[in-house]
């Protein structure tokens, strides 16, 4: 077993809860909504031996400061912490990943710094410029991503909805070990902890219709992305395009995996990045 250590290190006006394990040449992990560090132990087991693999608490999120201002989670500042969280780790250069919403962020972040991001890979995760697009254009990925309405609202979310809403499944089917299911619940639990997740989405960069993006993302860096077929959540058809985007591109498709690509193929995430670093 690979140890895992545990810190905290300053990012941009917060303090982000750090674990890391194995040493090496760097791989920084982001996670999705609504989790945590956690959901990048079975990488960290499986790569810790070859490379250092961290993942963070995003602002909002664990043990992680928790801002009380949606604009304190806009792009730029979540782009903002991945910087910093690297340079704590010492590095100039270092491999990105993220899932979901982490995927988004290091979409942005690889995009921004070619300097700094050296590869990117991308768990179920939808380039934002095709993600806007397909919100604009495909009546199926606007339904599909419905459930964003209640998470912008001002209306109470319950830890018990939460989880109900996301993980009760997974944890059905085994995918949720015991122990991270009780450090999800005691985070929400915390003052202002589920309003701080909600607030990604309230401060996102796109919009249903709205066309908050300007401009076409392009990212230059090698990038690698994993997608689970079987997403209900974000569809397939958010792939159609990326190659015109992202000129180094391997895309590896899962047919027998869903949105937790992660957590329901484990070995086959794993064996794709260790051949993609």
């Amino acid at each position: 077993m690979i140890p895992i250590s545990h810190r905290s290190v300053a990012a941009d006006g917060v303090r982000l809860h750090l674990a890391e394990a194995g040493r090496g040449e760097l791989l920084l992990c982001l996670h999705g909504f609504p989790e945590s560090w956690m959901s990048w132990r079975p990488l960290m087991a499986a790569l810790g031996a070859e490379r250092r693999v961290a993942a963070y608490d995003g602002r909002g999120y664990g043990r992680s400061d928790r801002p009380a201002a949606r604009d304190a989670y806009q792009v730029d500042r979540l782009v903002a912490d991945v910087l910093a969280v690297a340079d704590a780790c010492g590095t100039d250069r270092f491999a990105l990943a993220g899932h979901d919403w982490g995927g988004l962020v290091a979409w942005v972040a690889a995009a921004r710094h070619p300097d700094r991001v050296a590869r990117l890979a991308i768990l179920n995760a939808p380039h934002p410029t095709l993600l806007q697009a397909r919100l604009d254009d495909d009546p199926a990925q606007r339904a599909a991503s419905a459930y964003v309405a209640r998470l912008v609202s001002d209306d109470p979310m319950p830890a018990d909805a939460l989880w109900q809403a996301t993980f009760a499944a997974a944890a059905a089917r085994g995918l949720v070990p015991d122990d991270e299911r009780a450090a999800l619940l005691e985070a929400w639990a915390r003052p202002g902890a589920i309003e701080a997740m909600r607030h990604w989405y309230r401060a996102a960069p796109f919009d249903f219709g709205a066309g908050r993006l300007a401009a076409p993302l392009r990212v230059e860096v090698p990038t690698l992305v994993l997608w689970g077929m079987e997403d209900r959540v974000l569809l397939p058809g958010l792939l159609d395009g990326l190659d015109a985007l992202v000129p180094d591109l391997t895309l590896v498709r899962l047919p027998d995996a869903g949105h937790s690509v992660l957590r329901e193929r484990p070995d086959r995430v794993a064996a794709s990045l260790r051949a993609f670093l």
